[in-house]
């Protein structure tokens, strides 16, 4: 490699060149483009490079309006790279059947897609000092440059600036998401809207974590009776940045606070139905649900009671580590009991009172959302669909003739010990 474009072509190979062609063609005369190719096919022994090259060839052929000379280069890029065969073949057969077509468009924007499928850029950036890659746009106007920098920078003013500075945004398959996050720190409808559309337009979205399940829109929902269009919106974003929705749960959410309830609540609102698919999917795919509370925390909180027996509300099934702590405590199920272990579930209930009607005394153990951080993983957890602040959790179970006896938290975990008035 004598000179650093053949050094990345080395490095990132056909991926790598199919981004200098794009880079280049818009530079390149058609004739210089054809002698900048001729010269790399003379530079390489793999076959499936070269036939990568030929049919970039055809391309710039056919840009040429040269019909004849990019169907032998056509020809020639199927014979050497049988990958990339299937773009190739339809272009051939149209060549064949017309000399004189001057629309036929060429192969260089599916093979874009083709070696971008999962990927925010067609060559990988992480090797690059993120403050030199905030920089690209100051040497070059092109829209890749413009796109390097949008995404190297964290200011989210900037990154909008240079979005909406590109001239093609459909080249990248992740413009409008890249747009998303950056107005979620400036207008949070403004993100709501960019993050559908990303979505929409970019069906790997769906599971950015795993990168197992694409969009569906088949995500059963419904509006509950306290909806109310005049609610804020308080968060939005991507579940999947975080957790999998199992392909059953919408990845796309806002949490709005209901300005009647006081609680926040999930904004598409998914079925009870699609919540317990999601559990299920959940257990079987890591052994256990993520959110449960650790065993020494239910174990800590048992301790400060004196039961002998309680009831138990679990939205999922637990792993037997949880019973086996009410065994060895000597606290035996009974589904009668005015004794209540809330163990999960909590962030799933809308109504607290039809829960705990008829218990005396109550452990629950319940997520809070930490309003000052966006990155909180509460907010991205797609089993929960109410949210509760300490101080709008405490007046609800006040109402409900409930007092606080102890409490203890565990990052965004509190786990609570109620008991209820005496009449």
């Amino acid at each position: 490699s004598d000179t650093p474009e053949e050094q990345f072509l080395d490095q990132y190979g056909i991926p790598g060149l199919v981004f200098l062609y794009y880079l280049k063609k818009d530079y390149y005369s058609p004739e210089k483009m054809i002698e900048w190719l001729k010269n790399l096919t003379n530079k390489t022994q793999n076959v499936l490079f070269v036939g990568l090259i030929e049919a970039l060839m055809g391309d710039t052929y056919l840009k040429m309006e040269r019909l004849r000379l990019a169907l032998e280069c056509y020809k020639s890029a199927y014979r050497n790279n049988p990958l990339i065969a299937k773009f190739i073949k339809p272009i051939i057969e149209d060549l064949k059947t017309d000399l004189t077509d001057l629309n036929i468009e060429g192969v260089s924007d599916e093979l874009w897609e083709y070696y971008t499928p999962n990927n925010d850029f067609i060559v990988p950036l992480e090797k690059y000092p993120k403050d030199e890659l905030e920089l690209v746009h100051l040497l070059s106007s092109h829209d890749f440059a413009k796109y390097v920098s949008a995404i190297a920078t964290n200011d989210p003013k900037k990154k909008i600036e240079l979005l909406n500075s590109i001239s093609n945004p459909d080249l990248f398959k992740y413009y409008y998401y890249h747009l998303a996050k950056a107005y979620e720190k400036i207008d949070i409808e403004t993100a709501y809207s960019y993050h559908i559309k990303a979505i929409e337009t970019n069906h790997v979205l769906a599971d950015i974590k795993e990168k197992k399940y694409t969009y569906t829109e088949l995500y059963p929902a419904y509006t509950p009776k306290f909806y109310s269009k005049d609610d804020p919106k308080v968060w939005v974003g991507n579940l999947s940045e975080r957790f999998s929705c199992q392909n059953i749960i919408q990845p796309v959410r806002a949490w709005k606070r209901s300005t009647k309830e006081g609680f926040l609540y999930a904004v598409p609102f998914p079925t009870e139905d699609a919540l317990e698919i999601f559990l299920e999917r959940e257990r079987k795919t890591y052994g256990r649900n993520l959110m449960l509370p650790d065993v020494e925390f239910e174990e800590f909180m048992l301790s400060k009671v004196s039961w002998s027996d309680t009831a138990l509300h679990c939205d999922t099934e637990l792993p037997e580590t949880y019973s086996s702590v009410l065994n060895r405590i000597g606290i035996e199920l009974n589904e009668k009991s005015r004794n209540l272990l809330l163990i999960c579930g909590a962030e799933r209930i809308v109504d607290l009172e039809v829960v705990l009607k008829n218990k005396n005394e109550v452990i629950l153990f319940i997520h809070l959302p930490n309003l000052q951080n966006r990155e909180d993983e509460v907010w991205y957890y797609p089993g929960f669909v109410v949210l509760r602040s300490y101080n709008v959790l405490k007046t609800e179970l006040e109402k409900l003739g409930f007092s606080e006896k102890a409490k203890m938290i565990s990052g965004n975990l509190l786990g609570l010990f109620i008991k209820r008035a005496s009449k």
